[in-house]
């Protein structure tokens, strides 16, 4: 494991545990002791889910990357000592699409050296919360290193990447491992039809990635369902101040939430879209949204206190910070596609904020004032309490506009929730 490769590591898993108000990491235990590990990860992001799991786990992995951000000889030593490999589209050029076919020589040479790899199965990127089809490239690359070099001990790892809000800052993503696939099971078919497995391993991978992450069957019931995932989620006593966790209930819920969804009758369907129309139409009428209905309970001494007493150290954090709060926003505005905004605004905290803390570790270093190198000292954990700050004081006057509702407001508000969540409590 190279040295850059080790410092993006670090630098990535502090800036997903800070971009993002929580991150999970479920069934860890699926993962093999030993490689060589082929992670099959579907792709909503532009280029979030190969780097996703690496951070968090002490296997490195290689992934790839869209061949024009090599142009730069500088870029290309740089992407290529973080494990990063060009792939290139049809509009690179014929001379550039050649050197795709040799990718799969590579794969498979470095599978045999026991390095692991992260494959996008679905081929492209797309934020919605639906699987689609996965190719048949991870199957053929596991059959054709058994060809090349006889090797046998070759996982395929299913892993499934949930967004709650692509597009949003402060949002959640939960990773779950599936069943591993072990391609010894498959060793004396493969010699009796080897097409016949391929499309079998293809199979089942779409299978146990499908059981990973929410799939949302209907483009027409995104909009809906997300809506009563949203409402789960603010149902769930999640604990930010810490944005990692190991637990896997909520994304269960979630995953279940999406099938009730996909399973409904149209009949059902009709009346439970209607039924959280005229609930968001309540919410929206009385300038209030879902958190503030479901998290009444922030509103108690200690929280209040908290949001009261903690503003002024938001605000010094926020003047401290406003380089890298532009930074960030201009990084996720950069490219109007969805897929890309997420990505970039990652990006821009995880490694731009490490550089900014630098400068001013030097600003005090030269200055040499006692109580600024301990500001300094203190600013990241500041950073990170502002966000926690940030998180709270957004619920905490969200359910404060609630409880300024008249009591029958509130009770129609009520009623209108409860009988959307009926359908999943049924």
């Amino acid at each position: 494991m190279s040295i850059p490769y080790r410092i993006v590591r670090a630098s990535i898993r502090v800036g997903f545990q800070t971009y993002f108000q929580k991150i999970y990491f479920i069934n860890k235990e699926n993962i093999p002791e030993k490689g060589p590990i082929i992670f099959a990860v579907n792709h909503p992001t532009a280029f979030l889910e190969p780097m996703i799991h690496t951070p968090f786990m002490k296997h490195s992995s290689y992934f790839l990357l869209r061949g024009d951000y090599f142009n730069a000889t500088w870029a290309r030593i740089t992407l290529n000592s973080l494990h990063i490999i060009p792939v290139f589209r049809q509009r690179d050029g014929v001379g550039n699409l050649r050197k795709n076919l040799e990718l799969f020589d590579l794969f498979q040479k470095m599978l045999h050296e026991d390095k692991n790899i992260t494959v996008m199965v679905e081929g492209s990127h797309d934020f919605h919360k639906r699987l689609r089809k996965v190719q048949r490239g991870t199957a053929r690359m596991t059959i054709g290193t058994y060809k090349e070099y006889g090797d046998d001990d070759i996982t395929i790892l299913p892993m499934g990447v949930s967004f709650s809000d692509v597009t949003a800052f402060r949002s959640m993503v939960m990773v779950k491992f599936g069943k591993p696939i072990v391609f010894k099971d498959y060793l004396e078919k493969v010699e009796q039809n080897e097409r016949k497995v391929m499309l079998e391993i293809t199979a089942l991978i779409q299978e146990r990635l499908r059981k990973c992450m929410v799939h949302i069957e209907h483009p027409e019931d995104d909009e809906v369902t997300d809506q009563l995932l949203d409402m789960n989620r603010h149902d769930a006593r999640v604990s930010f101040f810490l944005g990692y966790s190991e637990e896997g209930d909520l994304l269960e819920e979630e995953i279940k939430i999406a099938n009730i969804v996909n399973e409904m009758s149209e009949t059902e369907k009709s009346d439970f879209k209607s039924k959280m129309q005229h609930y968001q139409d309540t919410l929206k009428a009385v300038g209030t949204n879902d958190a503030g209905v479901s998290k009444q309970y922030i509103l108690n001494v200690w929280n209040t206190l908290f949001v009261f007493l903690g503003f002024p150290f938001f605000v010094l954090s926020c003047i401290v910070h406003l380089p890298m709060i532009i930074l960030v926003k201009t990084a996720m505005g950069m490219n109007p596609k969805t897929e890309f905004i997420t990505s970039l605004g990652l990006a821009a905290s995880s490694f731009g904020y490490p550089l900014y803390w630098l400068l001013w570790i030097i600003v005090a270093l030269v200055i040499w004032n006692k109580w600024l190198l301990i500001f300094v000292a203190f600013m990241p954990f500041l950073a990170y309490l502002s966000l926690y700050y940030w998180d709270m004081a957004q619920y905490w006057r969200a359910a404060w506009r609630f409880r300024q509702l008249k009591s029958d407001k509130q009770q129609q508000i009520l009623q209108a929730r409860e009988a959307v969540l009926q359908f999943i409590t049924e």
